[in-house]
Formats: C-alpha cells, sequence, structure tokens
C-alpha cells in the first residue's frame, strides 16, 4: 500500500514533469527517496524491528517520512495550481492513520503536515516570491487546515472503532475458548467429560493406521460408591470424585485422557500403549487411588477402584471396545473388587 500510493504521487510527477512544470530530476529524486524509504522500512519489518514499537506496522513513522520527499517536490512547482493538485495527493497518506494511530497521534501528524507546508510556502515566498500568489496561497492554507483536522479527527474516530471492535473480538474469542472448554469439562471434577472423552477416541481411531499401534482403553468404577454416599453423605462421595479426578492425571502422560464417564465411573485413554503396558498403568493406578485420604471420611477409611481393561483394534467399532472394558469391569467386581481384569482380544 505504501508502495502503491508513492508511486500515485510518482506519476503525477512525472506528468508534471512531462508538462515542463518542473524539472525531470526532481521525479528522479522522488523515485529514489521511495525506493530508500520503503526498502528501509521494509528492512525494519523484516528483521523485526518493528516488533519494539507499539505500532507494529509503524504507521505514523511511515506517514511522517512520506511528508518529506512530496512537499520537496511541491516546493520546486512554480504554478500555484499545480501545488495544489500536489496537495490533495499529500493528503493521502494521512489516510492510513485511520488503520492504527488515535485521534491525538492523528492530530499531532495533521498538525505537523500543516506546520510543513506552511514552511515550504515561506521558503518559495522567499527564494521565488514571482510563483507566489498571497491570496490564493492563504486561501490554500486555510482549506488545508480545515481538511486535514477533519481527516484526523474522523480518522482518529474511525481507528478508535476498529481498535474497540479488535478488543470485543478478543473479549469473544476469550470467552468462546472458556465456553469451549466449560462444554468439554466435567462441572464436578473438573476433568473431561464423557463428550470430550469420545472426540478423544475418535480422534485416535482416526489416527491409528499402522496395525502396530495400540490403544488401551481402561474403565475405572469407584468400589461401593452407593455405601459412601448413603453413610457418609454425597459430600463425602462428591469428595471422593474429586480426589480421584485430581490425582490419576498426575501420572499420566500428556497424550493420555482421563475423563468422567458418568456417575462414579472414569474413563482412561492410552494410545501408542499395548495390552500389558495398559494393565501396568491401570495397577498403578489403582494403588495410587488406594492410597488416598479422605477429610470427608473416618481415619483409615479407604477408598478402593475396580478397573475393566480392553484393546482396541481397528476390525471393531469403538463402540465394542468400550463394552469390552465395561465387561472386563464386571469381572473385576465379581472377584471381590480392588483389581484389574483384562478382556482379551475380541
Amino acid at each position: 500500500m505504501s508502495v502503491a500510493s508513492y508511486l500515485v504521487t510518482l506519476s503525477i510527477l512525472s506528468f508534471c514533469a512531462w508538462l515542463d512544470l518542473v524539472a525531470w530530476q526532481i521525479p528522479f529524486h522522488f523515485f529514489v527517496s521511495l525506493v530508500v524509504i520503503n526498502a528501509v522500512f521494509f528492512y525494519l519489518i523484516y528483521r523485526g524491528y518493528n516488533l519494539r514499537c507499539k505500532d507494529h506496522s509503524m504507521t505514523a513513522a511511515q506517514m511522517i517520512v512520506s511528508l518529506v520527499p512530496t512537499l520537496y517536490s511541491v516546493y520546486f512547482l512554480d504554478l500555484g495550481q499545480a501545488r495544489a493538485s500536489f496537495l490533495v495527493v499529500a493528503i493521502v497518506p494521512l489516510l492510513y492513520g485511520m488503520l492504527a494511530l488515535t485521534t491525538r497521534t492523528f492530530l499531532q501528524i495533521g498538525i505537523l503536515f500543516i506546520a510543513l507546508y506552511i514552511l515550504m510556502i515561506l521558503l518559495i515566498n522567499k527564494n521565488r516570491p514571482d510563483s507566489i500568489n498571497p491570496t490564493m496561497e492563504v486561501l490554500q492554507a486555510f482549506a488545508l487546515i480545515v481538511v486535514v483536522i477533519q481527516i484526523t479527527i474522523i480518522g482518529g474516530y474511525i481507528s478508535g472503532l476498529r481498535s474497540k471492535l479488535r478488543n470485543r473480538n478478543k473479549e469473544l474469542n476469550i470467552a468462546l475458548v472458556k465456553i469451549s472448554d466449560m462444554a468439554n469439562r466435567d462441572e464436578l471434577t473438573g476433568i473431561a467429560n464423557r463428550r470430550k472423552i469420545f472426540e478423544v477416541l475418535d480422534t485416535e481411531v482416526k489416527r491409528k493406521r499402522e496395525p502396530n499401534t495400540a490403544i488401551g482403553i481402561c474403565i475405572l468404577d469407584v468400589d461401593h460408591f452407593k455405601r459412601i454416599n448413603d453413610t457418609y453423605g454425597h459430600q463425602a462421595g462428591d469428595e471422593v470424585l474429586k480426589r480421584i479426578a485430581e490425582e490419576v492425571p498426575k501420572s499420566l502422560r500428556t497424550m493420555d485422557c482421563f475423563g468422567r464417564y458418568g456417575g462414579e465411573e472414569f474413563l482412561l485413554i492410552l494410545p501408542s500403549t499395548s495390552l500389558e503396558g495398559t494393565e501396568i498403568k491401570a495397577n498403578r493406578v489403582r494403588e495410587e487411588v488406594a492410597k488416598l485420604e479422605f477429610k470427608n471420611l473416618p481415619p483409615g477409611e479407604k477408598v478402593t477402584i475396580s478397573i475393566g481393561i480392553a484393546e482396541y483394534f481397528p476390525e471393531e467399532e469403538i463402540d465394542a471396545t468400550i463394552q469390552r472394558a465395561d465387561k472386563a469391569l464386571y469381572e473385576a467386581k465379581a472377584h471381590g473388587r480392588n483389581c484389574c481384569v483384562v478382556h482379551p482380544s475380541p
């Protein structure tokens, strides 16, 4: 966008040279400044120096620098009407301020532009008084001041609206992340809920392409959970679920997924884990839970879990794998609880 603006100004300046309103060396000087200025800003942005600025696009700096070659070129135009035409072009860079600047910064650049223009006219009047029409110059200066002030105020307002919109979008994205997190987490325990678990399962099943890559599935159930609720109250039962949800993930890998399956049941997904490895991990989890103590339970009252284990095979549906793990869980319950049972391959 910056290069395009310079090229537009260069084309008008070249047209003025073609009409013999200015020497050809002026468009050449403008072209050199075009290359140098844009190369410098490109280098600064390419090397990351712009990230040290509050405005990463360096909008204010580019706007200020762009005024110099333009006013330099206008200085050599003797015809007042030609200078007036160039003022329209010179105002264009100010419009870029709408992309990033505050009203205050916008107004400061506008005042600087007006001051530089007045200084240029004074220099022309000193060095080439015959090319100055005082009445027309005052009129043009007054019109320039009015237009620049309007552009800066409106541009600053639009920039402010864009800034507010960006902030609202950030807040909206944060809210959407929170909502998504809430939708995927169990309200009581804070771990993954049933919906999230099956999303992870679906992802792992799709990822399982190699025949030697296994997925271990474990269903964990709290032993005698109904008795705990009936004897010590629901607060004690909630504490049991929360402590298990808090402690079990500590021993898991980043790729593993542990979530609440429903009621007092949890589901543990172990990607890239063989059946033997899954059984080892399940027994460690079972032993860790058995060591936990609970403030809402009497001293010495231990909580244990039973675990059903199955390995997913590409030949079957994932629901069938969960059913096999569930069947193994019932066998663990039948074998006296506080143990792990592995369901064989289908």
